[in-house]
């Protein structure tokens, strides 16, 4: 009796060996046929609407042989389309020897639908992968055939509209910008590429940008500082495209982006979650998030964005330096000769008709052009006192050379107000540094 139960149980155990051996047969080396891959998509040339049915519908159409999203009011992204097209047209894959409910076809979540011009559909459906995990299991509905295909071909099916739209913000090329304008709810930063100087003048302004707002005079935007705001077009993407347009709320925050014949302005509102904020473009329905880290370039106070030089021209640009002071009187003359190309310059300068030594003038100098003023002002006394005054005069060939003039205001013991080119003051300095650079030219002027 023993030994019939054993027989029994034994049998038993090899039949479900045998089932299981069976079922892995099936998931792992159901590349009947003689793994022979065979095109799913038949007579794709003929194909003429491509619809994705799965949480959102995505349809394409082609037109005059190219292939457009349908019902989207945005640009589409022509390499990610084309990809996908490809991607279809060569879909290939091995016979599968499953039913359908074995590999999640029976209520698949993701559906392919080709159609041709008369109507005619081919219908492909998504399952499970495989246990490897590197194909996945579809269905050609009209064949009733299912084959394993590779895995980066199935996942390259967009399963929204904006997986093949070009999430690029700003359409406008960095090297086409002409003006830039922030408004940040607190102040109005207007950048500019035009140069208020003379092109030998410019030579010395490394970034090529300059703040025509909100200061009263104009001043060079620093190259670092350009360079990310220019660079960061790239970065400024829509993260996520975002259903309730009521989230984008207030929009103090706008950026204006302008070239030749085309501006856009980008308007960012509320805090999103993830470090984003919401936001859209100026005309436009659509609400999206962008990253706080692509707005960072954008975000600074005007007073961190341009370079706090005092005044910058180059020294083979300075026709004559004036420099007025209780203490001191100078009156500096430059002559300069230039190669045809202006590339090379050999300078000389004098003081009351004496020469003075180049290369210790060029150190002093030096000193000089690199004053930066320390803070933007604010309460200012309501009498000042003139105390110093500085006056480039520069070297342009042209008709009238310009000539900038820097009024040093005596505002208390330790700063002066900067009123420069008598358009008013926008910041203050140390007296201590603007003296410093004094005694450095007296120690080398004859």
């Amino acid at each position: 009796m023993k030994k019939h139960k054993f027989i029994i149980w034994l049998v038993l155990g090899i039949i479900a060996i045998v089932a299981l051996l069976f079922i892995i047969s099936n998931q792992t080396d159901s590349e009947k046929n003689d793994n022979k891959n065979v095109a799913i998509v038949k007579d794709f040339k003929e194909i003429t609407s491509i619809k994705v049915l799965a949480d959102k519908k995505v349809e394409l159409k082609k037109e005059s042989d190219q292939w457009r999203l349908q019902g989207v009011g945005r640009e589409q992204n022509n390499e990610k389309v084309s990809h996908f097209v490809e991607t279809m047209q060569g879909l290939q894959g091995v016979e599968a020897n499953v039913k359908p409910n074995e590999v999640s076809l029976q209520f698949p979540e993701v559906t392919v639908v080709f159609a041709d011009e008369d109507g005619d559909k081919q219908r492909v459906s998504v399952g499970q992968t495989n246990v490897n995990g590197d194909k996945y299991y579809i269905e050609h509905h009209e064949t009733e055939t299912i084959y394993l295909v590779d895995r980066t071909d199935i996942e390259t099916i967009p399963l929204n509209v904006n997986s093949l739209l070009d999430n690029q913000i700003i359409s406008i090329n960095a090297k086409e910008l002409e003006k830039i304008d922030i408004e940040n709810g607190t102040e109005t930063i207007q950048l500019r590429n035009d140069s208020p100087f003379t092109e030998r003048e410019s030579l010395a302004h490394i970034s090529g940008w300059y703040m025509y707002q909100p200061y009263k005079s104009v001043y060079s935007v620093a190259f670092s500082k350009m360079e990310a705001i220019l660079g960061g077009l790239e970065g400024l993407t829509k993260t996520q495209v975002v259903e309730d347009a009521t989230k984008l709320g207030k929009t103090d925050f706008k950026i204006t982006f302008q070239a030749k014949d085309q501006s856009e302005t980008l308007l960012i509102g509320e805090p999103a979650a993830n470090q984003q904020y919401y936001a859209k473009l100026e005309g436009e329905d659509e609400v999206f998030t962008v990253t706080t880290e692509a707005l960072e370039p954008y975000s600074h106070p005007s007073f961190d964005l341009i370079d706090h030089f005092v005044h910058i021209l180059p020294l083979n640009a300075v026709k004559e330096l004036k420099i007025q002071s209780n203490e001191y009187h100078w009156t500096v003359l430059g002559e300069h000769k230039r190669s045809e190309d202006e590339e090379e310059t050999e300078s000389s300068f004098i003081i009351n008709d004496k020469p003075i030594r180049l290369i210790d003038w060029r150190e002093a100098y030096q000193t000089l052009a690199g004053l930066t003023f320390d803070e933007v002002v604010e309460d200012l006394p309501q009498e000042m006192e003139r105390e110093l005054m500085i006056q480039y005069t520069a070297d342009t060939d042209q008709e009238q050379d310009p000539t900038y003039s820097l009024e040093f205001l005596s505002m208390d013991d330790k700063y002066f107000a900067l009123n420069k080119n008598n358009e008013g003051i926008d910041f203050i300095i140390e007296k201590d540094k603007v003296y410093q650079a004094l005694e450095a030219l007296a120690n080398v002027l004859p």
